[in-house]
């Protein structure tokens, strides 16, 4: 499939509105599916985020046979269920490694440098992934934006010299 093929998928309205059906017609079943990352993008595409319906997108539209005259419901669903594993993983990283508890997750932190060593993933109302730990993060690990002498505006350090 060329590029120029993709592209005409991705705006051709036909094309965009049954894959767009069939990718949250998944989402829903997926949202509830025992595999993290698999649940996390389900939940992401039934909380309507963009960027998970048009990761799939994107993926559905530059699969072998996605011609809209050519895909039937049939093909246009198996490539849909395709592609969800790889975009879940791509979308989802650390979903996989926080449900197991694991430190090191791809993902590295869903905070301001706060890591996630042990805990659980909750889903919010548009799906993304949270990690609760027992523990308390340092106020360091949670500041945002630059600290320390170059942050500051100037006239304001305490430090001479």
């Amino acid at each position: 499939m060329t590029y120029q093929e993709m592209t005409d998928n991705l705006v051709n309205p036909a094309f965009r509105g049954r894959a767009e059906m069939c990718i949250r017609e998944q989402g829903a079943i997926y949202a509830n599916d025992g595999r993290p990352d698999i649940a996390a993008l389900g939940k992401g595409v039934v909380g309507n985020s963009w960027m998970d319906i048009e990761a799939l997108m994107a993926s559905v539209a530059a699969g072998p046979n996605s011609t809209p005259a050519v895909t039937d419901d049939g093909a246009l669903l198996s490539a849909v269920q395709a592609a969800w594993p790889s975009v879940a993983a791509a979308r989802y990283p650390g979903a996989v490694a926080m449900a197991a508890g694991l430190s090191g997750s791809p993902a590295g932190s869903y905070g301001y440098g706060s890591s996630v060593t042990q805990g659980t993933v909750t889903f919010g109302p548009t799906g993304t992934p949270t990690a609760t730990t027992g523990s308390t993060p340092s106020p360091e690990a949670d500041a945002v934006g630059p600290t320390g002498p170059a942050a500051e505006p100037k006239g304001t350090s305490k430090r001479k010299g």
